[in-house]
């Protein structure tokens, strides 16, 4: 959108005149190849029969790229030669696997009855915003409005493609912000009780001023206070910051206003760490993740019916809370302040940014036969000897590549959605026996540590391992940050007697054992608890009983107590004692 577009928008609507009709209901897809995608939509009747009013009209996605697309109930999807059955409320990616690009949904779970939806007719929501600068803006007011127009229209663009939400600036101003408050949450505090909106429904405030890091050694770049919540503040002016990343931020709080939360996608705006240089890359496009621009939608929706987060229909509350399950590590805290990378407190140059995974920006293609890197082959290596004073077990071989393409090898049961019916426990049962069976193909050297770091890798979903100094090597050599940022919300989430959380310990410290060993799996796990006793959920006992079954189960198969076959054909949580009754 150009900004004559944006203020033509915004003279509309000061006369009165209302913004086009969109349909209540879509279904959100995104492009995690590495090449533009062109595909066609015709909405279905009931009957599967397309309907005739509607004239499908080319969509394309650039690389990372995602659109919500009008849908009420099901259609057809043209690709190429391919014909798919989509629906409305889900979210679809396309990704490029060997030398196929396969069209593929996010198993999203049972969700609420769509009997309760609630249809508002699905206008384009106009969100009034106020926009003001501190009294440390240095430009001119021309100038300054100048720059923040140009964001707005182009932050407005992209919320239009995800969740059909229009930003129309009804008011301008400034603000003397206090220059006493050091603190990112306490100005952020200030704006919202020295500001009112009146006749917008946001305010969101550019600030000049020059704060300190947080406790944690990161610079804030904005903070919002929760969904609809009537106050955004933003960072305007760090040293080295592209408008690019200055628009990623931008999006980020609207996105926090708008219900969405963090989530570990390397392409999204949502992820939590900002100013990373992605932004910088012509190839990489400012884009929301599917699962938070189906919450976003689903807030929408209810701000158009004019209800507040506690007065959400039903099934809004309910629709929002599955989706936010689905996002949520165990045990994570994700506070909702974006930030950049630490800064130095001593006096030596901050070094230049890099993206969180240290690769270059620009995005890697998930073809492996153009990227031999992240798919290396299994090439008959030779074992290599136990190193001296190694837990027991057949040692990694020489060559890592090896193990890491036995692993991904594995790693591809993920990808498959487990039978509708299974929940719970049976999720993590089925996704063992896969493991297991695909693992039984691999040389007879690799197999047995290559199947437990693949159910590691695989049912981790957080990004623990990709992010621990010891494994983040190896994780990244089996996926890259694109394959694992899909694959991961691709995978139904799994239970260890019944606790999601219990489930991850089990497999993260079998994954450490089969590649540290069992001393450094346990001393790992140890650590975690006292570092959670230090102000995050508190130290558990019943955290490390899950970390001691994990740890023995992974000794036990590296030593051949367990075989493969045993695990393939009857791995059942019933064998195991419950953590919580130890």
């Amino acid at each position: 959108m150009t900004i004559q577009r944006f203020l033509i928008a915004v003279l509309l609507v000061g006369w009165g005149m209302s913004a086009g009709i969109a349909h209540a209901q879509i279904f959100v897809v995104t492009n995690r190849t590495a090449q533009p995608i062109t595909f066609t939509v015709t909405p279905l009747t009931a009957e599967g029969t397309a309907v005739a009013s509607e004239k499908p009209q080319p969509q394309r996605l650039l690389p990372a790229e995602l659109l919500a697309i009008p849908l009420e109930q099901t259609g057809q999807l043209a690709f190429e030669e391919e014909r798919l059955l989509v629906e409305s409320e889900q979210a679809y990616y396309f990704i490029q696997q060997d030398d196929e690009i396969r069209f593929l949904r996010i198993d999203l779970g049972q969700g609420p009855d769509r009997a309760q939806r609630i249809d508002t007719g699905g206008k384009l929501t106009q969100l009034k915003v106020k926009v003001l600068v501190d009294d440390e803006e240095l430009a001119t007011e021309r100038v300054w409005r100048q720059r923040l127009e140009r964001r707005l229209a182009q932050a407005s663009e992209v919320l239009q493609r995800t969740c059909r939400v229009q930003l129309i600036v009804n008011a301008w101003g400034t603000w003397d912000s206090d220059d006493d408050l050091f603190g990112f949450p306490e100005a952020l505090r200030e704006l919202s009780e020295e500001i009112d909106p009146d006749e917008s429904h946001l305010v969101i405030g550019f600030s000049g001023q020059s704060r300190e890091p947080a406790e944690d050694g990161r610079l804030h770049l904005g903070g919002a206070r929760g969904t609809l919540h009537s106050h955004l503040l933003i960072r305007e002016w760090v040293r080295g910051m592209s408008e690019p990343e200055k628009l990623e931020v931008l999006l980020h709080e609207l996105g926090h206003y708008l219900g969405a939360m963090h989530v570990d996608d390397p392409y999204s705006v949502m992820r939590p760490r900002l100013a990373d240089r992605r932004a910088r890359s012509r190839q990489f496009s400012i884009a929301f993740d599917p699962l938070n621009a189906l919450i976003m939608n689903h807030v929408v929706q209810e701000l158009g019916r004019g209800k507040k987060p506690d007065q959400f229909s039903d099934y809004g509350k309910a629709r929002i809370a599955q989706l936010r399950e689905i996002l949520q590590p165990t045990g994570a805290v994700r506070p909702q302040i974006a930030s950049n990378p630490p800064v130095r407190t001593n006096p030596q140059p901050m070094p230049e940014p890099r993206t969180n995974d240290n690769r270059p920006t620009t995005p890697r293609p998930a073809n492996p036969k153009t990227n031999p890197e992240s798919n290396p082959r299994v090439a008959n290596p030779t074992p290599a000897n136990p190193a001296p004073g190694a837990d027991k077990g057949p040692a990694p071989p020489a060559n890592p590549e090896a193990y890491a393409a036995a692993t991904r090898h594995i790693l591809m049961v993920f990808w498959k959605e487990p039978p509708a019916e299974l929940r719970g426990d049976a999720v993590l049962e089925h996704y063992m026996k896969q493991a297991a069976r695909a693992a039984n193909g691999l040389p007879p050297h690799l197999r047995r540590r290559a199947f437990v770091m693949a159910i590691g890798i695989g049912l981790d979903d957080s990004a623990m391992l990709r992010d621990f100094p010891l494994t983040a090597s190896f994780c990244r050599s089996v996926e890259a940050p694109d394959e694992w940022a899909v694959r991961r919300l691709h995978v139904r989430p799994a239970t260890f007697k019944g606790r999601r959380d219990h489930a991850q310990h089990f497999c993260v410290s079998a994954f450490l054992t089969a590649f540290a060993g069992k001393t450094t799996a346990a001393a790992a796990g140890l650590m975690k608890e006292l570092m959670d006793a230090q102000g995050g959920s508190g130290f558990s006992q019943d955290d490390l009983v899950a970390d001691r079954l994990g740890i023995e189960f992974a000794q036990s198969m590296l030593d051949g107590n367990k075989t493969l076959s045993g695990v393939a054909s009857g791995f059942r949580t019933s064998d195991f004692p419950d953590p919580r009754q130890r």
